[in-house]
């Protein structure tokens, strides 16, 4: 993005972009069907409030910025190959997004916000969550 000086100079405008990594187990809607609501309750509060934690050590974006959440999975993980981009990427990470949006201090379906999803093979189960913006 250019940005033109007051002397009719190109200066590149700043971008932001932070990262942070947590070790949570996104699982997909369908392997949750089988979770005794209790576990539930407490996995959805623990990535929820660890999200959200996990984001006070870097700096909020100003808006409108990009989140983008990569669940990393161990190479032949059960349920790495069947997680779909679609509809169960998405729901794995609801309760990050929940986390993320806690910490902008947003709802989840703000506009100024986008959500964008990843998945990668890697040595643990996480989520790297990116915040992207102009300034």
């Amino acid at each position: 993005m250019q940005q033109e000086t007051t002397k009719g100079e190109n200066v590149e405008a700043q971008k932001y972009a932070a990262s942070v990594t947590v070790p949570f187990h996104a699982l997909s809607p369908n392997k949750q069907a089988g979770e005794n609501k209790f576990a539930k309750s407490r996995r959805v509060k623990a990535q929820r409030h660890g999200a959200h934690w996990a984001l006070i050590a870097i700096k909020k974006p100003q808006f409108p910025c990009v989140v983008t959440m990569t669940r990393i999975a161990p190479a032949g993980a059960a349920g790495f190959t069947g997680l779909d981009r679609h509809d169960n990427l998405p729901g794995s990470l609801k309760a990050v997004t929940d986390g993320v949006a806690d910490w902008l201090g947003i709802r989840d379906d703000d506009k100024r916000v986008e959500w964008r999803y990843a998945q990668e093979h890697g040595k643990e189960y996480a989520v790297r969550i990116t915040v992207e913006a102009d300034a």
